[in-house]
């Protein structure tokens, strides 16, 4: 991972990835990995998939920025329905069976039937 030096607005940052642009592309996932990755992990509890599924969504972004031209909506929400695409279609492609729930967008969650509930421990630390 670089560091982020230059700000690009969505407009700039579009015209560099339409034209594939490394420094664009380098930008784009300095700048949303840790949001998506988090939505990952939040919305499916699936740690052993994030990083396939991260790493497929923005092979998925890079192919498909082009679809973003003309939208109406921001980058990092049209890159969230990418995402949400491209979790599907894994859980599809390992022939997982899920239900999506669709939270108030941005927030959604992958449930799974083989999913257990995880007991919330509560620990009480000594006062000292």
């Amino acid at each position: 991972m670089t560091t982020i030096t230059t700000l690009f607005s969505d407009p700039e940052l579009y015209s560099l990835l339409i034209k594939k642009d490394r420094e664009g592309f380098d930008y784009l996932y300095d700048k949303y990995c840790g949001l998506l990755y988090g939505l990952t992990l939040q919305s499916s509890c699936l740690k052993e998939y994030s990083d396939e599924i991260i790493e497929l969504t923005f092979i998925n972004i890079y192919n498909s920025i082009h679809l973003f031209q003309n939208q109406e909506i921001k980058l990092n929400i049209w890159m969230i329905s990418v995402l949400i695409k491209t979790t599907k279609d894994y859980l599809d492609s390992k022939n997982i069976s899920y239900t999506f729930i669709n939270g108030n967008f941005p927030l959604f969650s992958f449930k799974l039937p083989e999913e257990k509930t995880v007991p919330v421990h509560h620990y009480l630390v000594p006062a000292l």
